[in-house]
C-alpha cells in the first residue's frame, strides 16, 4: 500500500472532511473547530509541515490550504507562524498583500538587506505603491551589477516605476545616459536598450530632454518618433536625413508644417523624382495647400526641371 504524504493529507482533509463537516459561510468559532480531535491533527500538521519546509520550495497543495485557513479560520494575521512565513519565499509576498494587507517592516528589512530586485520591485509597486528610496538605492546598485543581456529587462522595470508613479529619478538618468557604452555592445540589446530610454523620455520626462538627445540621434527611428512628440528644427537631424526623401517629407509634414529649410527643399524634390516619384507626389500634393511653398519650390528650378517634375508627377497619379 503506498504511503500518502504529508500534503496530501493536508489536502486531503481540508477540501473533503473539513467542506462536509463545516459550512464555510457560516460563522464558527475556532474553539469549537478545535474540540474536532481530526481538525486539531489537521492544524497540527500543517503548521508542522510550514516549519520543516519553509526554507524550501513549499508544495502547492499546502500553499493553498494555507491561504483558505488564514482567511476562512484565522480571519486574520497568523502571528504565530509568520516567522515561518516570514522565511519563505514562496509565501511572504502573498501573505503581506492578502493578510496583513500593508506595509509589513520586518519583511522590508530582509528584502532589503538580501537584495532581492524581484521582490523588492514587486513590493514597491503592489504594496508601498509609491516611490521607496531603499529600493531604489538596491535597485542602482543592481543595475550596474547585472550582465548586458539582463540590462534590458531592469531598465524597463525601473522606467514603468518610474512611469506608474510619476516622478523622474536623477540616478537612474544618470545611469542611461552615462553608465552604458552603447557603442560597445550587441546591437540588438543596444537598440532594445535605447527604446525604454525614449519611452522614459516620452512618458516621464516633461519636455524636451535634451542630455538624452545624443542617444536619439544615433538612430533614426527614434530621433523621428522623439521629434514627432517635441517638434522641434534639429539641424543634426536634417544632416543624417537629407538624402532620404521620405524621411524628409514626414520631418517637414509632422515637424516644421510643411515648411523645409531651404536647402533641402530642391536636393529633396529632384532626388524623389529620380527614385520615389510616389513620394515627391504625395510631398506636392501635401505642399499644394500652401501655395507659398509651391512658389518656393519652384523659383529655385529651371523651367526644364519643373517640366521634368511635373512630367513625374503626372506619371505617379495614372
Amino acid at each position: 500500500m503506498a504511503r500518502i504524504s504529508m500534503e496530501d493529507k493536508i489536502h486531503d482533509y481540508w477540501n473533503d472532511e473539513f467542506y462536509n463537516k463545516y459550512d464555510p459561510i457560516s460563522s464558527y468559532s475556532l474553539s469549537a473547530l478545535r474540540s474536532d480531535e481530526k481538525f486539531v491533527k489537521f492544524e497540527s500538521d500543517l503548521k508542522n509541515y510550514i516549519i520543516k519546509n519553509h526554507k524550501k520550495e513549499m508544495s502547492w497543495k499546502v500553499t493553498g490550504v494555507m491561504d483558505d485557513y488564514i482567511e476562512e479560520v484565522i480571519r486574520g494575521r497568523w502571528y504565530e507562524m509568520e516567522p515561518y512565513i516570514l522565511n519563505s519565499k514562496d509565501m511572504y509576498l502573498g501573505y503581506c498583500e492578502e493578510v496583513v494587507k500593508g506595509r509589513w517592516l520586518e519583511l522590508e528589512e530582509r528584502l532589503v538587506r538580501e537584495k532581492d530586485f524581484d521582490d523588492l520591485l514587486y513590493y514597491a509597486n503592489n504594496i508601498i505603491k509609491n516611490r521607496w528610496n531603499e529600493f531604489e538605492k538596491v535597485a542602482i546598485e543592481e543595475l550596474k551589477r547585472v550582465s548586458i543581456e539582463e540590462k534590458e529587462d531592469m531598465v524597463d522595470d525601473l522606467r514603468r516605476y518610474c512611469d506608474k508613479n510619476e516622478f523622474r529619478w536623477s540616478e537612474f538618468e544618470n545611469y542611461l545616459l552615462t553608465g552604458i557604452n552603447y557603442a560597445k555592445i550587441d546591437k540588438n540589446i543596444s537598440r532594445d536598450l535605447l527604446e525604454h530610454v525614449l519611452r522614459y523620455s516620452l512618458e516621464v520626462v516633461d519636455g524636451r530632454w535634451e542630455e538624452a538627445e545624443g542617444l536619439f540621434i544615433k538612430r533614426i527611428d527614434l530621433a523621428k518618433r522623439y521629434l514627432k512628440y517635441h517638434k522641434f528644427r534639429w539641424p543634426l537631424y536634417e544632416h543624417r536625413i537629407r538624402n532620404k526623401p521620405h524621411s524628409l517629407y514626414n520631418y517637414a509634414r509632422e515637424v516644421l508644417d510643411g515648411k523645409l529649410p531651404e536647402h533641402l527643399h530642391n536636393r529633396m524634390i529632384m532626388e524623389s523624382m529620380g527614385k520615389e516619384p510616389d513620394v515627391a507626389n504625395i510631398y506636392f500634393n501635401f505642399l499644394k495647400e500652401r501655395e507659398e511653398s509651391v512658389i518656393r519650390y519652384f523659383r529655385g528650378m529651371s523651367k526644364e526641371e519643373i517640366d521634368k517634375f511635373m512630367e513625374k508627377i503626372l506619371v505617379a497619379q495614372t
